[in-house]
């Protein structure tokens, strides 16, 4: 696995025989103790889109002997969930977008200190809820 675009990618399909056995969500790229490298993170099963699309179809490159490629999918066509509407490959949001879209609902609220008083307050009211429902 080449060492910088695997850490940017967010999903990886496996295949077999040049079709695709199964498909994973990447949490994280760890070095293992004989110098390579491996994916930890959740396998996905039907009703996720990835698994959808490519478990059991061809492999988008063929049958090759490493079953682990690297392609270009139309599902990478995401956008920066601060609403900025940037591409993004991997993760949630772009670098620092994720501070950007706190700070805006921050400010929806007012102050930072009435958005923790709010925050406080609902959570609150959230939790006893819950206990009275217990």
């Amino acid at each position: 696995m080449p060492g910088e675009r695997v850490e940017r990618e967010r999903f990886a399909v496996i295949s077999g025989g040049g079709i695709i056995r199964q498909a994973m969500e990447i949490d994280r790229v760890i070095d293992t103790p004989d110098g390579r490298r491996a994916f930890e993170g959740r396998i996905l099963g039907p009703g996720h889109l990835v698994h959808d699309h490519y478990v059991g179809q061809p492999a988008p490159k063929g049958n090759q002997q490493n079953p682990i490629t690297f392609f270009k999918s139309p599902l990478d066509n995401r956008k920066c969930n601060c609403g900025c509407g940037k591409p993004i490959e991997r993760g949630d949001f772009l670098p620092g977008h994720d501070q950007r879209a706190i700070h805006e609902r921050i400010a929806r609220v007012g102050t930072v200190m009435d958005f923790i008083a709010w925050f406080d307050q609902t959570w609150k009211a959230d939790e006893d809820q819950q206990g009275d429902a217990a």
